[in-house]
C-alpha cells in the first residue's frame, strides 16, 4: 500500500512538471509570436521563431557595446626568418594591440562575461605565441579573478597554469586564450580593455578580428617595418559596409596603413586583414 502511494506521488508530479514546461513552452512560444507580429507590423517582416530569437539575442538583449574600438598591427621581421625559403612562405613576426571601452547601455549595474583569444594559424613557430598585456580600468567589480587587472605576459601565463585544464591544453596547438571572467560594469563609467599579443605569420597571410559585442565604429592601424620585404595590404569585412582603400603614408621609417569604418557592429561582424609581397 505505501510502496503504490509512493508511485502514485511521483507519477503526480512528474506530470505537473511536464505540464508546467509544456506551459511554459507555450507561453514562451506565444509571446515570441506576438513580438514578431509587433515587428510586422511596424516594419512589414516576418522572422521565423528562430531567427527572431537570435535577432533579439544580437540586438535586443545585450546590455553593453564597444566604442573607440582601436586594433594596431605592428609587422617586423623574424629573427630566425628563412631568407631561402620562397617569399610567401618566409615568416614575420606580428604584434596585435587591441584598445577599446565597454559601455553600459542598460542603465543600471550589469555583469558580462570577459573572454578573448587569438588563433595560431601555423603548426610550428620559432617562437611561442603568447599575450604579452592584457589590462582592465574602470570596472566596479570583478568575479572570478583576484586583484587588479594590469597582467604582463608572466602573470598571464601564471594565471593560465593554476586555471589549466585537459581542454585547454589540448586547444593550444592552435590558439591562445585568457582567463575567463565576470566584469560588473556601471551604467556611469565605461570599462577600458586592452590587450596585445605576439604571434607568428606568413608573408603571405590574413588576420581576421570579430567583435564578441555590439559596438560603434572600428579604426585599423597598420605598421610595416622597412626591414621587411614591400608588401601589399587589402581588407574585407564580415559587414555590410566595405572596408575601401586604406590612408598610407609613410613615417619613422615604417609604411603606414589605415583604415576607418564608423558603421554600427553587432556580435559576430567583423573587420578581415589580408596581405602578401609585392612582385
Amino acid at each position: 500500500m505505501g510502496m503504490a502511494i509512493l508511485v502514485a506521488v511521483i507519477v503526480a508530479y512528474t506530470l505537473e512538471q511536464q505540464m508546467n514546461k509544456k506551459t511554459q513552452e507555450r507561453h514562451e512560444k506565444n509571446l515570441v509570436e506576438i513580438k514578431n507580429k509587433t515587428l510586422e507590423a511596424l516594419f512589414g517582416i516576418y522572422l521565423e521563431p528562430q531567427l527572431f530569437s537570435q535577432f533579439l539575442f544580437a540586438v535586443l538583449t545585450r546590455r553593453v557595446k564597444h566604442k573607440n574600438c582601436v586594433i594596431a598591427y605592428h609587422f617586423e621581421r623574424s629573427e630566425t626568418e628563412d631568407a631561402a625559403a620562397p617569399q610567401e612562405l618566409r615568416r614575420v613576426k606580428l604584434t596585435v594591440a587591441i584598445r577599446y571601452e565597454l559601455h553600459n547601455i542598460a542603465h543600471r549595474d550589469v555583469t558580462e562575461r570577459f573572454w578573448h583569444f587569438f588563433e595560431v594559424s601555423l603548426p610550428k613557430t620559432t617562437f611561442p605565441p603568447a599575450y604579452t598585456r592584457f589590462r582592465l580600468s574602470g570596472y566596479k567589480k570583478v568575479h572570478g579573478c583576484d586583484g587588479p587587472i594590469d597582467w604582463d605576459n608572466a602573470a598571464i601565463e601564471q594565471k593560465l597554469k593554476s586555471g589549466r585544464k585537459r581542454d585547454r591544453e589540448d586547444r593550444e596547438e592552435y590558439r591562445r586564450e585568457l582567463p575567463s571572467f565576470e566584469v560588473e560594469i556601471s551604467p556611469d563609467k565605461p570599462v577600458t580593455v586592452e590587450i596585445e599579443y605576439v604571434t607568428e605569420k606568413q608573408y603571405c597571410d590574413s588576420d581576421i578580428w570579430l567583435s564578441s559585442v555590439p559596438g560603434d565604429g572600428l579604426k585599423v592601424m597598420v605598421f610595416v617595418s622597412e626591414k621587411l620585404l614591400p608588401m601589399r595590404f587589402w581588407a574585407n569585412t564580415a559587414h555590410w559596409q566595405q572596408a575601401g582603400h586604406p590612408n598610407s603614408r609613410r613615417t619613422n621609417q615604417q609604411n603606414y596603413f589605415e583604415w576607418e569604418m564608423n558603421s554600427v557592429f553587432l556580435q559576430g561582424q567583423g573587420f578581415i586583414l589580408n596581405w602578401f609581397p609585392k612582385g
